[in-house]
């Protein structure tokens, strides 16, 4: 299978600790709009027997991140939302949601718990205009700085694709990022994970012929990844602070149960030791329901989305791939 789109997924938390567990891949070229020329394969690749591929069905993998400063919170996140659904494709009858929505808001906000319900809200409120009618995945938390991007005038002579977005940084001030994606071709599953419920990494649980099933379920993963043994998922993880203590179990834990998978991710932060950090994970309903069996971790409500503790996480497999690197100034973990 070949993906048709790089995904480059940079953790926004700029002071917190960044972390990759895959081989170091610097990606090349310049940042810019993810919406290239069309490409003949269609999602998930090429065909059962080996020929060619299926015909493409019109559908770009796509990201679009907004920025917004704007020291009113629910004012940062419709600005933000407004600039990232602006550099979207048009929706489809095959493509009317988001597939992905990463979110990093400023610890500085009073209420960083309505981060999740205001995306949301923002992004059904605009489908008059831009015609994406809900959000199927949200992940994201706290930071005490937030890099974001902003694009500029199209090209006229490559027009809208080849618009240039320039990378902006915000620290210790308010601000919030908010990368929306469409990943046709690509499975997702969101989940989230505490200490409490996150077995403990040792020789003895890897006996058990269903151990690696068992250590899914337990973490919100449950019948995620049983495609077969080429399939290589890819993990994204943003825990809280407290967590980091057990960061170490859950990364051996995806390791044994995941071999062929990829992580990366950042930890949460704040501006100043005095606040909390917080981290998002919802899934839609209906993505719950369809989530293979397992049990959803994921809270299905926008307004249970917002967490003190713990480790949220979105994982991603099909046509998709990720190259890893590690961002100035932080410290790899794992």
């Amino acid at each position: 299978m070949t993906p048709r789109a790089l995904l480059l997924l940079l953790s926004s938390a700029a002071s917190g600790r960044s972390f990759q567990h895959a081989a170091f891949a610097p990606p090349a070229g310049l940042f810019r709009d993810v919406r290239n020329a069309p490409l003949a394969a269609a999602p998930g690749g090429g065909s059962d027997d080996g020929g060619s591929p299926p015909p493409f069905d019109g559908r770009y993998q796509s990201f679009a991140t907004g920025m917004s400063t704007n020291p009113s919170l629910p004012a940062a996140i419709e600005e933000a939302v407004g600039s990232a659904l602006s550099s979207l494709p048009p929706a489809s009858d095959l493509q009317y949601e988001v597939d992905l929505a990463v979110v990093h808001a400023s610890s500085l906000y009073e209420d960083p718990g309505a981060v999740v319900q205001s995306v949301i809200r923002n992004v059904e409120s605009s489908s008059g205009l831009y015609g994406y009618a809900g959000v199927r995945h949200v992940v994201g938390g706290t930071a005490g700085g937030v890099i974001g991007s902003r694009c500029g005038a199209a090209s006229p002579d490559e027009g809208e694709a080849a618009r240039e977005c320039t990378p902006v940084e915000a620290e210790a001030a308010p601000a919030v990022s908010v990368t929306l994606a469409l990943l046709p071709g690509v499975e997702l599953r969101t989940f989230y994970v505490t200490k409490d419920r996150l077995p403990e990494y040792d020789g003895d649980m890897t006996r058990s012929p269903d151990a690696a099933e068992r250590w899914k379920k337990d973490v919100g993963l449950g019948g995620y990844g049983t495609q077969g043994e080429d399939d290589e998922p890819i993990f994204m993880l943003l825990p809280s602070p407290a967590f980091q203590t057990s960061l170490d179990d859950l990364l051996r834990g995806l390791n044994f149960a995941f071999p062929s998978s990829q992580t990366f991710g950042g930890v949460a932060s704040t501006v100043s030791s005095l606040s909390r950090a917080r981290i998002f994970a919802y899934t839609s309903p209906r993505d719950a329901a369809d989530g293979g069996g397992g049990v959803v971790t994921a809270s299905t409500t926008p307004e249970g989305s917002s967490h003190g503790d713990g480790c949220v996480g979105v994982a991603m497999s099909g046509d998709v791939r990720a190259d890893t690197m590690i961002a100035q100034g932080a410290k790899p973990v794992g």
